[in-house]
């Protein structure tokens, strides 16, 4: 009620002006959906929206969605830089969570944005091993991932191993830098790079 009563374009009518609007018809998820707090029974799912919007997420325990409960989240709005987030709570522990996020248009009342898959696992309660990897530095001065030595083969050998968890020791700016497609190499030699 709040929220309808400060936005009214929110509840399908009113004036327009508060709300971002973007070119198409669907509400669109400029990044991919994030995953924090993780414990044994509960986790947050985050994302962030190209208009406003309200986000809803899918969540099942199988890959296949067969039995798949679904939470209707905030509003991502401008005051929050666009950005929602529902917290997941129930869950169950050591748990593989299968996760699909999407925004739905406030004026439709409909889901019109593409679901953005993801995943992740809960924390144990009981006492075992658990198994992280680290990284780093990725994409690192400009050069990306090259197709003709395999791509960046370090990340499908942490995944092979079954982590419990990854953790990212920051200088991910690099991987927000333009990567051209050739680039000359120490030794003078240029190759392609993506």
């Amino acid at each position: 009620l709040l929220l309808a009563t400060r936005y009214p374009e929110l509840r399908g009518g009113g004036r327009r002006g508060r709300l971002i609007r973007a070119r198409g018809r669907q509400p669109h998820l400029p990044v991919d959906i994030q995953f924090g707090d993780v414990t044994a029974d509960r986790a947050v799912i985050w994302s962030r929206c190209d208009r406003s919007a309200r986000l809803r997420v899918r969540y099942a325990f199988d890959e296949g969605f067969a039995k798949p409960a679904e939470l209707v989240g905030e509003f991502a709005l401008p005051e929050s830089d666009l950005t929602a987030r529902i917290d997941l709570a129930g869950l169950p522990p050591d748990s593989d969570v299968f996760v699909r996020a999407a925004f739905e248009d406030p004026a439709s009342g409909q889901l019109l944005g593409a679901p953005v898959p993801g995943r992740f696992r809960t924390a144990p309660i009981a006492s075992r091993n658990i198994r992280f990897v680290w990284g780093g530095d990725t994409v690192g001065q400009g050069f990306g991932i090259n197709p003709d030595d395999g791509g960046m083969r370090i990340y499908e050998a942490m995944r092979a191993v079954g982590p419990d968890f990854f953790v990212h020791c920051g200088d991910t700016v690099y991987a927000d830098a333009p990567i051209p497609p050739v680039k000359p190499a120490e030794d003078g030699e240029s190759g392609a790079i993506w």
